[in-house]
């Protein structure tokens, strides 16, 4: 099951994504969402301890990272602390790697399926509204990817249809890529770890 791609629900839009480890995952959703292969997309962790099964971590980063899990966040980390090399075709051009904690059942189970964690991305076609509505979701599936996408349907808490905020974590200092609707939050919380780097 690692090759196969989900569409699912997460807590801020509905997502697509598969094996992390898969180049065949980049390049499936590359041509579902019509955006470029190389552009590098998220990779979701249902808890802080999978994740540093494949990153490592300093006990701060990681109580960071604990405490800022419930704010609709992205985490931008160093590609070098990743354990587990990640497609060239995807992540050659950059030195960072988002990554997105979610204590959701959905993305547990997906995880458990394909033994490995999973890309994010919002599903859409490159450049339009991410999708919010679970209708929608199963539209967007039956018109673009019917043929090799299973769509997870069973949940029971609405998406808020808002971006997640991208913090870029590296060494002592963080830095805003997008800030979202809980970024004041985010950043009193970052105060008391790190160094604002503009």
């Amino acid at each position: 099951m690692s090759n196969k791609i989900f569409i699912y629900p997460t807590d801020t839009v509905w997502g697509i994504g598969g094996n992390a480890y898969k180049e065949e995952t980049y390049i499936k959703i590359s041509q579902i969402k019509k955006s470029p292969v190389n552009k590098p997309l998220s990779i979701l962790f249902s808890s802080v301890d999978q994740l540093t099964g494949h990153v490592e971590l300093s006990d701060s980063l990681k109580e960071l990272i604990l405490e800022l899990m419930q704010y609709e966040i992205t985490f931008g980390l160093d590609k070098i602390l990743f354990k587990n090399d990640l497609p060239s075709v995807a992540f050659s051009e950059t030195d960072f790697v988002c990554i997105r904690v979610l204590d959701s059942e959905i993305v547990n189970n997906i995880i458990s399926e394909v033994e490995a964690p999973i890309t994010t991305t919002s599903l859409n076609i490159s450049g339009e509204q991410p999708i919010t509505d679970e209708v929608d979701a199963k539209d967007f599936w039956k018109k673009y990817a019917s043929n090799e996408l299973i769509v997870t349907t069973t949940y029971n808490k609405e998406v808020t249809g808002n971006s997640s905020t991208i913090v870029v974590l590296s060494g002592s200092e963080y830095k805003f890529l997008r800030k979202g609707s809980k970024h004041k939050e985010i950043e009193e919380v970052l105060q008391k770890y790190l160094h604002y780097h503009a």
